[in-house]
């Protein structure tokens, strides 16, 4: 009798713990509703899952988190709740429908059609032909992507995306032919979503890293390969990409910092690092040439012409290039040749300011050159400092001293040189004359210097005259 006595009260207590438990779980979900109600989905949510979890017997409660579930675009979890509730109440029109549309959106396309199936066929034969044209999509992708035809395949593959747009398998597959006809961006957010719907996605973090290394975002490359890594450290794929990567980065954030204070001989020196790291993608061959190009612009390197040819080769569309050739040919005194060159840039790029005034300074270059060019008359190149200029100064003024000429004539022609050779000084060994010069303008040109005065600039006065209104003077040699 004891014993008897004692299950009954076991099995009485085990009747109010459940009654508890069900009113706690009635009590959550009234408060999910609430928040749900107020579209507090993640509020809404905790309550569904403690409604479950004290009541996993009630189809209801599972039924409420799947319909937050769909609110957040979780279709996965949503689907896995509604066939928790079809388990427990095989009945639930409701459920079964929710199930097949899920089904057909994530590419189940079996599963979808029983569910559909179950629920009638004659009822939902629209449905069921929407299946049937996903599956034919689909196949006939994949035939074409196997064949190589890629935009045939990814014509497929979109119009199978329209009902089946969270199938991770198909967004695998339309990002790998998207990769496959440079459509990086599209590739990308197939990708991206990709990452979503298949859990432990490890190709496609790889494939995103592998597109963002391409297109130059290295930052966005480095986190999805870690994101890899993360997922699978034996991924000898992943690990290798991004042991190389981390290297690559390195070597890229020296270079940038240095460019970024014009360091040029330094930039020089990381991009052959990085160069010698990795030389697979195109896109940052192309870039190396430009930037060497640039650099070797900046620094006046002898060979910046046969650099530019290289980088305009490579990428005939980057106009900055045939503007560091332009200023090579203008070291060179070919200013024809930077003019040509600055027109075509303007032709790449015509809303460029710096093109547009690079231009302007070559046309006064090539109109001055007809006049008097400072550096022939020394004898000096265009990128002699100042030591150099006085040295060919001294020595041409002591050739062309007019007091060394005795007759009258040679005395006139002595003095015309010697003039030139001494306004070349003061041009060449002045900063501010050398720069006006340089960009075109002559300082010592009376014509120009009336122009400079009636838009108002006029920073040196009156026109140069070293011998103060034609006399002589007994020179001294500076």
């Amino acid at each position: 009798m004891a014993s008897r006595a004692g299950f009954a009260l076991l099995a009485l207590m085990a009747v109010a713990v459940l009654a508890v438990a069900a009113d706690e779980a009635a009590d959550a979900i009234a408060k999910g509703d609430a928040f749900l109600t107020k579209g507090e989905f993640t509020s809404a949510l905790d309550q569904y899952h403690l409604a479950c979890s004290k009541a996993p017997d009630n189809y209801l409660g599972f039924f409420k988190r799947a319909t937050v579930y769909l609110a957040m675009g979780r279709s996965l979890q949503a689907t896995k709740d509604l066939s928790d509730v079809l388990a427990l109440k095989p009945d639930f029109v409701q459920a079964r429908k929710r199930r097949a549309e899920l089904y057909l959106r994530l590419g189940q396309l079996d599963e979808s059609q029983a569910d559909y199936t179950e629920l009638g066929a004659t009822e939902h034969a629209t449905d069921l032909a929407k299946i049937e044209m996903v599956r034919q999509h689909m196949q006939a992708g994949r035939d074409a992507e196997a064949a190589g035809e890629f935009a045939a395949a990814v014509q497929h593959f979109t119009e199978a995306a329209k009902e089946a747009n969270s199938d991770g398998a198909l967004r695998m597959h339309r990002a790998n032919c998207l990769m496959q006809l440079g459509e990086s961006g599209e590739a990308i957010g197939d990708l991206m979503r990709a990452t979503k719907l298949i859990s432990g996605n490890t190709r496609a973090y790889f494939l995103l890293s592998k597109l963002y290394y391409r297109m130059g975002e290295r930052a966005d490359a480095l986190t999805n390969i870690r994101e890899c890594v993360k997922l699978d450290e034996e991924d000898k794929e992943c690990f290798g990409f991004y042991k190389m990567l981390k290297k690559f980065n390195k070597a890229m954030d020296k270079l940038d910092a240095a460019y970024e204070h014009k360091r040029y001989a330094e930039v020089l020196q990381h991009l052959q690092k990085a160069r010698g790291i990795d030389t697979s993608e195109p896109e940052y061959t192309r870039r190396f040439l430009n930037l060497e190009c640039e650099c070797f612009d900046n620094l006046q390197k002898p060979d910046t012409i046969a650099k530019c040819n290289e980088a305009i080769a490579a990428d005939p569309q980057h106009a900055m290039n045939l503007v560091h050739k332009a200023h090579a040919f203008e070291r060179n005194s070919d200013f024809e040749g930077s003019v040509d060159l600055h027109q075509k840039a303007k032709e790449l790029d015509g809303e460029n300011r710096q093109i547009q005034e690079g231009l302007e300074r070559a046309q006064r270059l090539l109109k001055n050159s007809k006049k008097r060019d400072y550096y022939k008359i020394l004898g000096v190149p265009r990128n002699a400092n100042k030591r150099a200029v006085t040295k060919a100064y001294r020595q041409l003024a002591q050739e062309w001293h007019p007091d060394k000429f005795e007759t009258e004539e040679e005395k006139a022609i002595a003095e015309k040189r010697f003039m030139d050779i001494a306004a070349a000084k003061e041009v060449l060994t002045d900063p501010e004359k050398r720069r006006m010069f340089d960009n075109g303008e002559d300082p010592l040109d009376a014509e120009e210097e009336r122009e400079r005065a009636s838009r108002g600039h006029n920073p040196f006065g009156g026109g140069f005259n070293p011998f103060g209104g034609g006399q002589r003077f007994n020179f001294k040699f500076q």
